[in-house]
C-alpha cells in the first residue's frame, strides 16, 4: 500500500487562508478606523446614525483595504491552475 499525500489546498482556499491571517494581524486597523469614523461624526455634530453610519464605513473600507492588499500580495504564490 502507498502512502496518500494529503489535499493541497485549491487556490482560492489557499488565499482565503492568507486574507484571515492578514485580518487577524492586522484587526486593530479596522477597529482604530471605525473609532476615528465615530468620533469625526460625533465632533461634527452629526446625527447618531450617521456617525454610526461613517463608523462603518471606516471599519469595512479598512478590512476591505487589508484584505486585497492580502490578495494580491499571495496572488503569486501559487502557480496559476490556467
Amino acid at each position: 500500500m502507498g502512502s496518500v499525500s494529503p489535499p493541497t489546498p485549491s487556490r482560492t482556499a489557499y488565499l482565503r487562508r492568507c486574507v484571515r491571517i492578514s485580518l487577524l494581524k492586522r484587526w486593530p486597523w479596522p477597529l482604530l478606523f471605525a473609532l476615528l469614523g465615530g468620533l469625526a461624526g460625533w465632533l461634527l455634530d452629526w446625527p447618531l446614525w450617521s456617525a454610526a453610519a461613517l463608523a462603518l464605513a471606516g471599519l469595512l473600507l479598512s478590512a476591505l483595504s487589508i484584505a486585497v492588499s492580502s490578495w494580491r500580495r499571495h496572488a503569486a504564490d501559487l502557480p496559476s491552475p490556467y
